[in-house]
């Protein structure tokens, strides 16, 4: 059987939570009016407030998902390129792939993989940063060129899709919405997902899987032995 393998995204593959970030970066803006980064930090708050409070219910959960991504709506396209590409002041880039999670992918590769000599591909699941995001994050030449050394690719994104209209982000969600309930019950049955401890709890609270999971924070594997 062929070696399935899905990944988190957010403070999982990356060490960051992009969408944070990319709030964070719309606020530090200076080509953004005074006044609109001041209405962006209030909107940012409550809509994170409320996705925050009404994301931990099943019920609610697509509707948190909506309210989140509402909040950048009018937000140029472009606007999530200046995220994945920017650098800071010490030249690191804002989202970094985390060297935890590649020393993991490694390992399963070097002990797990029927074919070591092909690449391995990962299936990144994703309901907190939306897909254009990730796709720019892995199509990055760094990032590109990292996967590479390590034998690994991407085979598949699993995340909400921002609507854009005329090079504009209209804060509504196009297809399946994905939420942290629904995320775990999408994974394949005999995959290996890697997450870090928010996830670890969602998949604590399904009654039947049928998957290995490792938390990525930990290290660990689901019999609690450290995975390296």
């Amino acid at each position: 059987m062929k070696l399935q393998i899905v990944v988190d995204f957010a403070e999982t593959l990356v060490k960051e939570r992009p969408m944070i970030e990319w709030v964070l970066l719309e606020l530090r803006n200076k080509e953004n009016l005074l006044w609109w980064r001041l209405c962006f930090m209030i909107s940012s708050f409550a809509s994170g407030f409320m996705s925050i409070v009404f994301g931990r219910f099943q019920a609610t959960g697509e509707w948190a998902a909506r309210v989140a991504y509402m909040n950048f709506r009018g937000i140029s396209e472009k606007s999530l390129e200046r995220l994945i590409n920017h650098r800071r002041e010490n030249s690191t880039y804002i989202l970094n792939l985390n060297p935890e999670l590649i020393s993991i992918l490694s390992t399963i590769k070097r002990k797990r993989d029927a074919d070591p000599s092909q690449s391995l591909g990962i299936s990144i699941h994703s309901q907190g940063t939306c897909a254009r995001a990730i796709e720019l994050f892995t199509q990055r030449q760094d990032v590109a060129k990292s996967l590479r050394w390590k034998g690994l690719h991407v085979s598949s994104i699993v995340a909400n899709h921002l609507e854009v209209v005329d090079g504009k982000f209209t804060g509504r969600l196009e297809g399946q919405i994905i939420t942290k309930h629904s995320k775990p019950r999408g994974i394949p049955k005999g995959s290996i997902f890697i997450g870090d401890s928010h996830d670890e709890k969602a998949v604590s609270k399904l009654k039947e899987r049928e998957f290995e999971f490792i938390n990525c924070d930990k290290g660990r594997d689901d019999e609690g032995k450290r995975f390296s």
